[in-house]
C-alpha cells in the first residue's frame, strides 16, 4: 500500500530583496531502493523587480530533508533542463510580447525555474519531510520572494518569502509525488473559448 504525499505551496513573512516568484511547487522521484530525486520548481515574474538574478545567478536551491523534526541533511538542489524557460500560457498573437521578451511589455510573463538533487534516505520513515524555504545559492541573503504582482497575501509584513514542503511515507513501499501536467499559471485570452 503506497501512501504518498502532499505538495504545499504556502507563503510566509521574512524580510527578503527579492521580489520575483510567482509560485512554486517541490516533490520527490523515487529512482531505487531508498534513492530520490528531489525536485523544485519556481515561476519567477518577469516584471518583478528581482527577476534578472533569479534567471542569471541562482544556481541552486537549498532544502533540508527532515524525519520528523529532526534534521538529516541539507541539500543543495542544482538547476537542470531548460532553465528560465518562459512558459507565459498566453494568446498566440502575444508570444512574444510579454515581459519574458519585452521588459517593459503590460503582458506578464512567467519564467520556469528547475532545481534537482539525488539523494539516498537512510531508512524507511513515515515522517520525511523536503523543505525548501526560499533560500538560493549558499548566501543566507538570497532568498525567493514572493512576486509583488500578488496582491492578495497580507504584506503588512514585508515582502514574503515562498516556503515549499513536500511529505513522504515510505514504510509501506517506495513511492513518488504527483506530478502536475498543467502549467499553475493560467491565463484565458479574451473572446476564446478554452
Amino acid at each position: 500500500k503506497h501512501l504518498a504525499y502532499f505538495i504545499l505551496f504556502i507563503f510566509y513573512g521574512m524580510s527578503s530583496q527579492a521580489s520575483h516568484i510567482l509560485g512554486g511547487e517541490i516533490g520527490y522521484r523515487h529512482v531505487s531502493g531508498l534513492t530520490y530525486e528531489i525536485q523544485v520548481n519556481l515561476y519567477g515574474d518577469c516584471q518583478g523587480s528581482s527577476f534578472p538574478s533569479l534567471s542569471a545567478a541562482s544556481t541552486i536551491a537549498r532544502v533540508a530533508v527532515f524525519d520528523g523534526n529532526s534534521l538529516f541533511q541539507d541539500v543543495s538542489c542544482t538547476r537542470y533542463g531548460d532553465f528560465g524557460k518562459e512558459i507565459t500560457p498566453v494568446c498566440p498573437v502575444d508570444s512574444l510580447n510579454t515581459a519574458c521578451t519585452i521588459p517593459t511589455s503590460t503582458i506578464p510573463g512567467i519564467a520556469e525555474f528547475k532545481f534537482s538533487y539525488t539523494i539516498t534516505l537512510p531508512s524507511t520513515s513515515a515522517n520525511w519531510r523536503f523543505i525548501f524555504s526560499g533560500q538560493l545559492d549558499n548566501s543566507n541573503n538570497s532568498y525567493a520572494g514572493r512576486s509583488g504582482q500578488i496582491t492578495n497575501i497580507d504584506q503588512s509584513s514585508g515582502t514574503t518569502i515562498v516556503y515549499l514542503e513536500a511529505t513522504l511515507n515510505n514504510t509501506n513501499g517506495a513511492n513518488s509525488s504527483p506530478v502536475l501536467t498543467t502549467i499553475p499559471t493560467p491565463f484565458f485570452c479574451i473572446n476564446q473559448p478554452q
